[in-house]
């Protein structure tokens, strides 16, 4: 009989010893870069993060590797990479868990580049008392408010 049954309904056999752990499979899948990121070369989402395939699932590299070594990543809480700012990075030491908007704030987008925003385009400090919150949740300038309604 051959290594792999190719008989109908007979499972297909390995050669013992053979096999990777899961552990071997994510290390063969890094590179460690000068900055110790560990970039991934496996396989990455439209986002740029690595993936990671572990008894069928597909799970982000960077989640797995901190899992791994550094423990469960607690309810609610995301990875944000501090360190490095690299999606593909699977260093589970440049992470740490945080929340959404923790993790948002901390990054470029608009969301992050608005909300450190200290004045309004016609220089007045956003002081609480010069700020109206929207509904939609942004702010905007009392005094350019009542400016415009003048």
């Amino acid at each position: 009989m051959s290594i792999r049954q190719a008989h109908r309904g007979t499972p297909h056999l390995r050669v013992v010893g053979t096999k990777k752990t899961v552990v071997e499979r994510f290390l063969s899948k890094i590179t460690v870069q000068s900055n110790g990121c560990w970039l991934w070369t496996g396989y990455r989402n439209q986002d740029g993060y690595g993936i990671f395939r572990v008894k069928g699932q597909s799970l982000k590299a960077h989640r797995w590797g901190y899992e791994h070594w550094r423990g469960p990543v607690s309810s609610g809480k995301e990875l944000d990479h501090v360190v490095c700012d690299t999606p593909a990075c699977a260093n589970p030491w440049h992470v740490e868990p945080t929340t959404h908007q923790a993790n948002v704030l901390r990054g470029d987008g608009p969301t992050a580049q608005n909300a450190r925003k200290t004045h309004c385009p016609e220089e007045h400090e956003y002081a609480p008392d010069n700020v109206i919150i929207t509904t939609t949740g942004g702010r905007r300038c009392r005094t350019c408010d009542r400016v415009r309604k003048r």
